[in-house]
């Protein structure tokens, strides 16, 4: 069997693992060591001589173990020096050493420990000298840098998708995600905006500044007025002149930014013929729901009004009484009308981009469908298409959504809806 040449850094965790078991079995003998008036030194000793150490002769030293062939045994650590000269039962080590050891066979101490290789190097930080540890292979083992020193300095990586920082890359990567939900006025006529926060949030992570957005189905502007605020170019398909106009209320400014915020009146499927292909750096959109809008009635959820203190909200009305409008369509001309638009999205949308829709999936009790599997439905559209489903974020609105009775008190229990899904496709090369 082979052995393995290991540079180890013997830390003062082996110490303390060591040391507690002693002082457990101090700890239980000193009692009664009150009650016969033994000596507590000789208790220690003794304590230490039965876990097979001898006791440690300073802070920040680690006792050898009293085995007959010199191993040093710990919950972590098996292996025996190597100096020839070494007596079996040597004095304490000091923790800070760093030398040479040799492993047992791996069939023999590593396997039986399920490690076949370190999982950290130790050594001194070439800039510190402050001892330290890194996983193998890592650019900070290359480097023998401690966390701190390999901290220093700028990041000169180059950013590919975005201009976060690591700090922001990863608080926005969480995968339920709430967004403050305070409504414009223009957001109210339209009644079912998302967030401008939650735009912001995702236009950030996806794209530079300077590049272009695109929402094909863009409502009062959302999109656009998030888009401006950070910097970025905005493309907007409407099909309602109302909504238009809405949104480009705000977007005036957009010139005196040097930005480009623009909005046509037409059918999202026919993305095509108004921008070019591969023209569109990040996708934002959320789809209108078919029938939803007129097979709910307003006031349902607050029947129990008389033991709300909550006043009832009605539900957004339908967008347009145009046949061309996907939310007068029947739910499987609607989806097929979803999957035309993510079509002509993959071909404007630039290779290696991506598109996020928010959807919500909903109940159409009126056709006695209790349950409506939107979010997979879409997914399976955008697959059709071409795309890629790369990430799921769940978007709580929770906190902005009331507890109502639904069903009570039938045989049909139904849970509150309090959450939507914004789905991450990817057009890959």
């Amino acid at each position: 069997m082979g052995y393995s040449i290991l540079i180890f850094h013997l830390t003062q965790t082996i110490a303390d693992d060591i040391s507690n078991q002693a002082n457990g079995l101090y700890s239980r003998r000193k009692k009664n060591a009150k009650k016969a008036g033994a000596n507590p030194r000789a208790i220690c000793s003794n304590s230490w001589g039965e876990l097979g150490y001898r006791q440690p002769m300073g802070t920040g030293q680690i006792p050898s173990v009293t085995s007959g062939s010199g191993e040093i045994e710990t919950p972590n650590i098996r292996c025996r020096s190597v100096k020839p000269d070494e007596p079996k039962q040597s004095e304490c080590i000091r923790a800070s050493f760093t030398g040479v050891i040799e492993m047992r066979p791996a069939t023999e101490a590593l396997q039986r420990r399920g490690v076949t290789t370190p999982k950290r190097q130790f050594f001194p930080c070439s800039s510190c000298q402050t001892d330290t540890d890194a996983p193998p292979l890592t650019q900070r083992a290359q480097l023998r840098l401690c966390r701190k020193c390999f901290g220093k300095g700028k990041d000169h990586r180059p950013r590919e998708l975005n201009d976060l920082t690591g700090a922001q890359w990863a608080r926005y990567s969480k995968s339920v995600e709430s967004y403050p939900d305070t409504r414009t006025e223009k957001q109210r006529a339209h009644g079912a905006c998302f967030p401008k926060s939650l735009a912001l949030q995702q236009i950030e992570i996806f794209t530079k500044r300077g590049e272009t957005v695109l929402d094909p189905f863009v409502g009062v502007g959302t999109t656009l007025d998030a888009a401006m605020e950070s910097g970025r170019n905005g493309i907007g398909i409407e099909l309602n002149p109302k909504f238009a106009r809405l949104a480009r209320r705000d977007l005036k400014h957009a010139n005196k930014l040097s930005l480009s915020q623009m909005i046509i009146i037409d059918d999202a499927r026919n993305l095509t013929a108004h921008l070019q292909e591969a023209s569109i750096d990040f996708i934002l959109t959320s789809p209108p729901y078919s029938t939803l809008l007129k097979s709910v009635r307003g006031n349902f959820a607050y029947k129990w009004r008389e033991h709300s203190t909550i006043d009832p909200v009605a539900n957004p009305r339908p967008y347009s009484c145009r046949r061309e409008d996907l939310g007068n369509m029947p739910y499987p001309d609607f989806l097929a009308a979803i999957e035309a638009v993510m079509k002509a999205s993959l071909i404007v949308l630039r290779p290696e981009s991506y598109a996020v829709w928010v959807v919500k999936d909903y109940r159409n009790l009126k056709d006695k469908v209790p349950y409506v599997n939107f979010h997979s439905d879409v997914t399976l559209a955008a697959s059709r298409a071409g795309f890629v489903l790369w990430d799921m974020r769940i978007y709580d609105q929770t906190k902005f959504r009331p507890l109502v009775c639904l069903g009570f008190p039938s045989r049909n229990f139904y849970i509150n809806m309090g959450h939507s899904f914004l789905l991450t496709f990817k057009k890959t090369a």
